[in-house]
């Protein structure tokens, strides 16, 4: 017996169920591809910072992490003090390849640079990474009561990274840290990443420990507050009695003589 093949109606009627399922389930799986995205942006920026530490303490030489906003590249490379121009500005990076471009005064480029894979990362363009939050989120940063304490400790960092390399372009690459051999950080800044679907993070780095972090906008919470002192117990609420104290009124008696009747 011959086997009936599929008529054109029946995989026009095929083809067009497929599409639908297509249609319906989009909507549904392109947050999270977008979210899966975000999170292994974080997730690259965090390993970024912990393998520069390390490096740091296995070379036992200073690295640093900078962000070029043109290139949309975050590189570590070895740290040089005296690789800046007259105005203390960093060195620039060509966005060609992301590697620090050879300016008057800044010495050897090639020999800052750390040739290993993992030392550069190209953003992805869904993802942007600045110093300040973007607007959403300071206006849910202020609903929450944060974006006080929060400015007052981006304005401590701006003041403390512009007094090390002056008035800076928007342009000019971004020092996220600089890591010392003995694990801690120099320098570190918050920086805060975004994606075009309204999710945010901060990025930033303990400069004790040099252990970097991030957290979600969601999870960022008040500084911790000291405990409030112990409330004394009121006049009229009864003391408990110490059991190993004898009771008010009576004497300890003597113990008997050891020595027994004369």
């Amino acid at each position: 017996m011959a086997r009936r093949a599929f008529s054109l109606l029946e995989l026009l009627i095929a083809l067009t169920l497929v599409v639908a399922m297509i249609a319906v389930s989009a909507p549904v799986i392109a947050p999270l591809l977008d979210e899966r995205l975000f999170e292994s942006t974080a997730d690259d920026l965090l390993l970024r910072l912990r393998l520069a530490r390390a490096h740091a303490q296995a070379e036992g030489r200073a690295v640093e992490v900078i962000y070029a906003p043109d290139a949309r590249r975050v590189e570590a490379r070895h740290f040089d003090p005296e690789a800046t121009d007259d105005a203390g500005a960093f060195a620039a990076i060509d966005s060609s390849d992301g590697h620090a471009a050879r300016t008057p005064g800044d010495g050897d480029a090639d020999s800052r640079s750390i040739p290993d894979g993992w030392a550069r990362l190209v953003l992805d363009t869904r993802c942007t990474l600045a110093v300040r939050p973007p607007d959403a989120a300071r206006e849910q940063l202020d609903e929450a009561g944060l974006l006080e304490a929060i400015e007052a400790t981006m304005d401590e960092q701006a003041a403390a990274t512009e007094s090390a390399a002056g008035d800076r372009p928007a342009a000019t690459p971004l020092r996220l840290a600089i890591f010392l051999p003995d694990g801690a950080a120099l320098l570190a800044i918050d920086t805060w990443l975004s994606d075009a679907g309204g999710r945010v993070g901060r990025l930033g780095v303990n400069p004790f420990t040099g252990l970097p972090r991030f957290e979600r906008l969601k999870d960022i919470r008040a500084p911790e507050q000291s405990e409030p002192p112990e409330e004394e117990p009121a006049d009229d609420e009864p003391e408990t009695p110490n059991r190993f104290e004898p009771p008010a009124g009576d004497a300890p008696t003597d113990p008997p003589d050891a020595g027994g009747e004369g």
